[in-house]
């Protein structure tokens, strides 16, 4: 929505009297422009002597001598008296305006300026001096009377409209929310509301923007920005413009530190942790939660989490490196570490594996997975992640384990590629029987490493996505994969929860991350932004993106349908 400050409350004093005019400030995109309706800005022509708002030397008040705190004027009497029977001269009572040498502001003669609203302070003194049972007539606490009924004539001025909101009062100043916040009898008066305007979806009207009652936003629909659900159009973090401010997914970037840079997001179990200037760190929409490996001599890679945790590798700073040759499995050369989820903040994370060569891990709901290499020997290792743990081998010939995601719930299955003389096929075996599997029959190009959500097992290969569904019933006979998208990229790195497909296109410019419903087949963009392979990541139907942004890589989420 388009947002601009609220109306501005302008005072012209032309000639000998006052008038009050509304002029609303200009602002770009707002479309409005700054006009006083009925007034100007020329400066008050001094009042003759012995004329004014009120005869010179009035016994019963002072001449108009200007401005408050400015000498009173030639015609005011000296010897009269200033209002509420004052000595002339004097200033106004609780509060009030202070008078010049010739008199004080006969208020509330027409064409006096107004009095500046009272503050909190000022009504409890006036309560004090008065004596007013503050426990009777002032329920909410804000030292502003509900009944004025046998109470001084100044009370009018303290007299609070809605006694059971301390946000409501003479003293408050007026905000845009279809109350009459100042008790002054008028809702929103300082908002220029329901006149047209332009959004980048076409014609609207001015409303209360709901997100900050202090202005005023430009809404294509009646209760755009102000109404309750259902007939509110709100921004959605869904890569669209909803409410029609020229900007995609307003207050879906995570407040977090500039000029930092940010990679590899994971999130599973309503948390999110992301690699940030070499630091492993748990965050939320609001900054950094906790910090799981600091920076310094290891590097966190390949973050991962499931129902039991959090795993990574960490590799050192020097020498530290990952590496894929032709026809063989991921190594990289360091160790493994943990975090249980339910660990309070500070705890050490956990050596799952030394330092060796190693492959990214998949957390299970108790244990943490991977593929070691020790010379020619390929197997995968499983451990509690628990202290105390002890490491067991399950497979041999075998890397990149993948497990189903905590939203598909416990699977008894995990998804690895399976090396048979140098070539790889996916293949799906059960975590507690080593021997009882589905081969998946591949086309000619190798496959990639597999992901496995309970309900789809997906894997790229050079040129295409492929998958099948999985009904969860015994395997026993081979099975075939299906082609489910074309692409041309060579890293599509998916990703997939029930039936959400998320892939990455790098051929458009800047990045597209698209989405494809399993169940339909349609296929939609939902991120179109610069955006690396890796720096996506997918839970409970909302999408992370780590974007390639000056000065910084901002992260944010998207909300799939």
């Amino acid at each position: 929505m388009v947002v601009c400050s609220p109306a501005e409350i302008r005072r012209h004093r032309p000639g000998g009297g006052l008038a009050v005019a509304l002029s609303l400030m200009a602002f770009s995109g707002c479309g409005a422009t700054d006009e006083a309706l009925g007034a100007t800005d020329e400066p008050a022509a001094a009042l003759d002597a012995g004329s004014g708002a009120n005869d010179a030397g009035s016994a019963a008040s002072g001449g108009y001598g200007g401005e408050p705190g400015e000498t009173g004027g030639a015609g005011g009497s000296a010897g009269g008296s200033g209002p509420n029977d004052q000595d002339a001269g004097a200033g106004f009572p609780d509060g009030g305006l202070t008078g010049g040498a010739g008199g004080g502001w006969p208020f509330p003669d027409a064409g006096a300026p107004p009095p500046e609203p009272p503050t909190r302070d000022e009504a409890c003194a006036w309560m004090a001096g008065y004596a007013v049972d503050g426990a009777v007539l002032d329920r909410d606490g804000d030292c502003f009377p509900n009944d004025c009924t046998g109470l001084h004539e100044s009370c009018t001025r303290y007299a609070d409209c809605d006694d059971q909101r301390p946000d409501v009062n003479p003293g408050i100043a007026e905000r845009c929310n279809g109350r009459d916040d100042d008790c002054d009898g008028l809702d929103d008066e300082d908002f220029a509301i329901g006149g047209p305007c332009q959004t980048t979806c076409g014609d609207g009207k001015w409303e209360c923007a709901h997100a900050d009652p202090t202005q005023v936003a430009c809404s294509t629909a009646a209760g755009q920005s102000q109404a309750p659900p259902p007939d509110q159009v709100r921004e959605v973090c869904n890569d669209l413009d909803d409410d029609c401010d020229g900007v995609v997914d307003d207050d879906c970037r995570f407040e977090l530190p500039v000029a930092a840079q940010r990679s590899r997001p994971v999130a599973c179990a309503g948390r999110l942790f992301v690699v940030q200037d070499d630091a492993l760190v748990e965050v939320d929409r609001d900054g950094i939660v906790e910090t799981l490996a600091p920076a310094g001599d290891e590097l966190p890679v390949a973050p991962v989490c499931g129902a039991a945790g959090i795993a990574w590798l960490s590799l050192p700073m020097n020498g530290g490196l990952c590496e894929t040759p032709e026809n063989e499995p991921e190594r990289c050369y360091g160790r493994i570490l943990a975090r249980r989820l339910g660990d309070g903040p500070g705890t050490a994370p956990i050596e799952v594996a030394t330092p060796g060569a190693h492959g990214r891990p998949a957390v299970s709901e108790t244990d943490v997975l991977w593929h070691s290499v020790l010379g020619q020997t390929l197997s995968i290792y499983t451990r509690p992640l628990a202290p105390g743990g002890i490491s067991r081998r399950i497979a041999d010939g075998q890397s990149d384990p993948a497990l189903a995601g905590p939203a598909a719930g416990a699977s008894p299955y995990v998804a690895t590629r399976r090396w048979v003389s140098g070539q790889a096929q996916v293949y799906l075996q059960r975590l507690d029987d080593p021997h009882a599997g589905l081969a998946i029959i591949n086309p000619v190009a190798p496959p990639g490493p597999p992901i496995y959500s309970g309900a789809w097992l997906v894997w790229d290969i050079p040129g295409a996505l492929w998958g099948v569904p999985m009904s969860g019933e015994d395997f026993s006979e081979p099975g075939d994969g299906l082609q489910l998208i074309e692409h041309a990229d060579t890293d599509a790195r998916p990703l997939v929860e029930g039936r959400h497909l998320v892939w990455l296109d790098r051929t458009t410019t800047p990045a597209s991350v698209r989405l494809v419903d399993l169940e339909t087949g349609l296929s939609r963009v939902v991120v179109r932004a610069d955006v690396r392979p890796g720096d996506l990541a997918l839970s409970d139907g909302v999408l992370f993106t780590v974007r390639q942004e000056a000065p910084d890589a901002g992260l944010y989420r998207t909300e799939l349908p």
